[in-house]
């Protein structure tokens, strides 16, 4: 199997996983659009180099919550010098009904809360709740003690539960997480990222 063929396979298998967790982590389509890409470059550049020591999909979460991580900072820098004024934006699911409304209402709850968080808190929320990672392997993931992964996921949830208590909804947070959950980013979006790391992969035409 050539080597394109090997991220092609990879990005049937992955795509879908790096684009939702990176979506959930930065509230912002444009944000997880940059990260997305940057995670399957990162896979074509260093594949050679991959002798499967780690499986697969540790692999790539572990590349996702890095360059998430990296977005954070960018979009604070940004922000500090006044070029991003909204520093935490929200994009938010489409709306198709009843069920879609309260998701989309259970999303920007989470992007409002979630502008208080440090980038631990954000990833650790996201694997731990939204992708429903064991401890351990959140730990393998993202080099955390499991001390400090329980620390950061309680403070998340700590600042969640604050946010519906807000509007009187703190003790709905059970359910709250099951169509927080649900939020996917637009499909159309991925369509474009996947063409544009399709391209990275071309040989060079002569």
């Amino acid at each position: 199997m050539s080597k394109e063929e090997v991220l092609k396979d990879i990005m049937q298998r992955y795509l879908d996983l790096v684009s939702r967790t990176s979506f959930r982590i930065l509230c912002d389509s444009v944000d997880s659009e940059a990260v997305t890409v940057d995670v399957f470059t990162s896979v074509w550049a260093h594949l050679d180099d991959f002798d499967g020591s780690v499986p697969m999909r540790q692999w790539i979460l572990s590349l996702t919550v890095r360059k998430s991580r990296l977005r954070i900072a960018r979009r604070r820098l940004m922000y500090v010098f006044g070029r991003r004024p909204d520093l935490y934006f929200t994009s938010s699911p489409k709306v198709l009904d009843q069920d879609d409304y309260i998701t989309k209402l259970a999303w920007e709850t989470y992007c409002r809360a979630s502008s208080g968080m440090s980038s631990v808190q954000r990833i650790v929320y996201t694997l731990s709740v939204l992708e429903q990672l064991s401890e351990d392997e959140i730990a393998d993931v993202t080099r955390l003690s499991h001390h400090r992964i329980r620390n950061a996921a309680e403070s998340a949830e700590n600042r969640i539960k604050a946010e519906l208590e807000k509007y009187g909804r703190a003790d709905s947070y059970p359910e709250y997480k099951k169509f927080l959950r649900k939020v996917r980013d637009d499909i159309t979006e991925k369509i474009r990222v996947e063409k544009e790391i399709r391209d990275i992969a071309q040989p060079p035409v002569p």
